[in-house]
């Protein structure tokens, strides 16, 4: 499970401004996307980009030069997605307060819409900082190993197969994911 994003989104205590929450939730969906694989490196990596740039906006990231956000421990790959998502933002063609309100897949269009957010980033969002309670990202490796586990497979489902598998527990595809990231991680 995206451990780095659940506490980030919704553990962690809300900023009170909407447009800096939501953009910290982007920053930490990216900056700790590698599928939380490395949970304790997303960390470490978050905590030395808050401490670089304590008051997280998009006028606050703008400020800075890439150099600078590289310097914070960022990727040149990421740095430019950050910079692009603040760029966006503060231009009106991203509006992080409008997501709340919108469908889960205009919510999909307009986060993979962004440069450097791709599906996984989309359903990571909407299931964790959105709550959405029908959300299934058949493209996760975790995902798929808890389908294998849970039905017994000899091999892990793609992704189509996991799709397809998922769509029975519609209307709370979340809950059953967090459930077969769970199983994922216990022993046979």
């Amino acid at each position: 499970i995206s451990t780095c994003v659940v506490v980030r989104c919704v553990v962690r205590p809300l900023w009170a401004d909407a447009r800096q929450v939501v953009a910290r939730r982007a920053g930490i969906a990216l900056i700790g996307n590698a599928r939380c694989a490395r949970w304790h490196a997303a960390d470490a990596l978050w905590k030395r980009f808050e401490e670089g740039l304590p008051n997280v906006t998009p006028n606050a990231v703008l400020i800075l030069n890439q150099d600078d956000l590289r310097q914070l421990g960022l990727s040149q790959q990421k740095a430019n997605y950050i910079f692009n998502l603040a760029e966006k933002i503060n231009a009106g063609a991203f509006d992080p307060e409008a997501l709340d309100h919108m469908s889960d897949e205009r919510v999909y269009e307009a986060i993979t819409d962004l440069k450097g957010f791709g599906n996984w980033s989309a359903e990571i969002f909407l299931m964790f900082c959105l709550a959405r309670p029908d959300v299934f990202p058949a493209g996760d490796l975790g995902i798929q190993e808890g389908l294998r586990k849970y039905y017994n497979m000899p091999a892990r489902p793609d992704e189509k197969q996991a799709l397809e598998i998922g769509g029975h527990f519609a209307p709370h595809r979340t809950a059953a994911s967090i459930l077969l990231w769970h199983l994922k991680g216990m022993k046979e």
